[in-house]
């Protein structure tokens, strides 16, 4: 009875060591999964900022000019112009009224005086508030009639707006001064003939024309 207890054991014994064998080499047979790898922030360098926004545009600094009001008159008396028409008979000067809108950084406009089809003068106008009252004087010379409009252009050469008018004669008191000095007498005296020379050239310039400007 001993004796085929004994023998079982060493038959279940001898069964079992392939067993093992086959366990140990399917172990070794595996690699070893490699340790992550923590690295531990480095207490001496300083963390980088974040990547900044794109700032968002203002819808001030986006805004584009704006022509909100143009006249043509004949005068302007307390910021507000005055004789507005479509129409000129005889006058000496005339003027551009106009009020900008949107500029929320100083810059400049320009007033095109136009006779038909010919620029007759271009005159510069400081804008330095969103909302900007300026105007420019244009003195009539002899001769000028017919269609004529002034532009308003921004330093790029955008037209914001425009206003036809009409002249319907030349100016009477410039034409007076023409005709004067075609009838001065050939004998006068050089000297007289030369002052009257330079009177006369100094009227027939734009010597005033001018801007002006206020903010509302």
């Amino acid at each position: 009875m001993k004796r085929g207890i004994m023998i079982l054991g060493a038959v279940l014994m001898i069964s079992a060591v392939p067993v093992a064998a086959q366990e140990n080499n399917k172990k070794e047979g595996e690699k070893p999964k490699p340790a992550e790898a923590k690295q531990a922030p480095d207490k001496g360098k300083a963390a980088e900022p974040a990547a900044p926004k794109a700032a968002a545009k203002t819808a001030k600094s986006d805004a584009a000019l704006t022509l909100a009001r143009l006249s043509v008159c004949k005068d302007v008396e307390d910021r507000a112009p005055v004789g507005e028409a479509e129409s000129f008979d005889g006058v000496h000067q005339l003027y551009a009224f106009t009020r900008i809108e949107g500029a929320h950084t100083p810059t400049q406009v320009y007033h095109r005086w136009y006779v038909g089809e010919k620029m007759v003068n271009e005159i510069p106008i400081n804008v330095k508030g969103p909302r900007w009252r300026c105007w420019s004087k244009k003195t009539i010379q002899p001769g000028w009639s017919g269609n004529c409009k002034v532009e308003v252009v921004t330093e790029e050469g955008d037209v914001l707006g425009s206003k036809s008018f009409m002249l319907a004669s030349a100016n009477p008191g410039m034409m007076k001064k023409e005709e004067a000095k075609a009838k001065a007498p050939e004998a006068k005296a050089a000297g007289e003939a030369k002052a009257e020379e330079a009177k006369d050239d100094h009227a027939g310039h734009d010597h005033d024309d001018h801007a002006g400007h206020d903010h509302d």
